[in-house]
Order: C-alpha cells, then structure tokens, then sequence
C-alpha cells in the first residue's frame, strides 16, 4: 500500500521554496489524485531547478502518457535508461508503451533485460500476447508441437529466445504457468544448455500437472 502524504502540508512546504525536491512527492500525490494538471505545473516548476533529476523525469514521462503523447513519453524514458539501464519503472513503462504500438520485438527486448536484473518484477499477464503465427510461420509453430503434447494446455504467450532462461523457467512454475514453463525449457535445449537439467525441470513440472 503506497503511503499517503499530507498534500495541503506538501503544498504548503513547495510554496515556500520553489528549488526544494518535495516537488517530486507533490507532482506524485497529484498524479495518484488525477490531477494531471497542477502535476504538470509543478513538475515544470520543479524542473527549472532540477532538470536531470531521474524521478522528475520519470513523472513527466507517466504525464506525457496520460496526455496521449506517446513520442514524447517515449523519448523521455528512452534517455531516462540510457544514463540508468536499470531503472524498473521507466522499463516497465517503456514496454506499456511498445505494447499500446504492439511492438513485439522491443516488448521482447525490454522484458529479457528485466527478467536479467530483475527476475521477479513482472507478471506473466504482463506481457504482451503475440497475434496468431502466419502461414509462412506455421513451421516454426509445428516444431514447438512436441512442447504442447506434454502439457495439457497451449502456451498463452510468446517466449523469445532471450527470455528463456532457467530463473525465468523457475518464475513461470511458481506462478503455475506450465505450459510457458514447458516452452521456455524448449528453447533452452536448442540452445545447447543442460539436457540433463531440463529433464530434470521437465519432470519436475509434469509431477505438479499430475
């Protein structure tokens, strides 16, 4: 639960010092309100003194969002990880954007690199579902086939070579998506890793579908 600020208190604080960083816990409690108006003008306010602070960034980009202005939402989060690769929200709120533009190949990108440095912050119903494979696809699909008949259930979602990884296996058992589990441990005998402990994974998973 996010702790709730006293916002007259905060208000009261900006007002008499325009230069100080409260402007940041302002423009949140703003945002959390709705508020996306006076969030703007104290966001521009507190801006003028700190233009290379992270979270006034950050904030601006959630603003320009909810404004539908996604280029600029965008832009601004796109350097907010070029100086801070590992900054979670801004990650998190770049792939909100690729998937609002159905951007498959960086939701993809965005989501290896947080499963890399921060293998328990998303949510499988996190990632964007792929549209059916086409015909000049269907190949590839029927190699996955052999996946699918030792699961009860057809994968719901897409798993890229740079997600599947044994952590991001591990995740996908402990929230009971076994089918994706199954994928993901596909992929990774393709790609040349223990055989024996995929097995081993493979067993594991087949023992909780029962």
């Amino acid at each position: 639960m996010d702790f709730k600020f006293d916002l007259p208190k905060l208000e009261e604080v900006f007002s008499e010092n325009f230069s100080s960083t409260i402007y940041l816990l302002l423009a949140s409690e703003y945002l959390k309100n709705n508020d996306i108006g006076r969030a703007e003008t104290v966001l521009k306010i507190g801006t003028e003194h700190h233009p290379d602070n992270m979270v006034g960034k950050y904030l601006q980009a959630k603003i320009y969002l909810l404004n539908n202005e996604i280029n600029k939402s965008q832009s601004t989060l796109l350097s907010i990880l070029e100086a801070f690769p590992i900054h979670l929200k801004a990650r998190k709120l770049l792939i909100e954007i690729y998937r609002k533009r159905n951007d498959y190949k960086n939701i993809d990108k965005n989501v290896a690199i947080l499963q890399k440095h921060f293998p328990n912050s998303l949510e499988l119903n996190e990632i964007k579902v792929r549209p059916e494979a086409k015909s000049s696809e269907k190949n590839i699909e029927n190699k996955k086939n052999v996946i699918y008949e030792e699961v009860s259930e057809k994968p719901k979602v897409s798993i890229s070579e740079n997600m599947a990884t044994f952590t991001f296996v591990d995740i996908l058992v402990s929230q009971k998506h076994y089918s994706e589990a199954m994928l993901a441990l596909n992929i990774l005998e393709k790609k040349g890793r223990s055989l024996t402990r995929i097995n081993k994974k493979r067993k594991e998973i087949k023992k909780k579908i029962g």
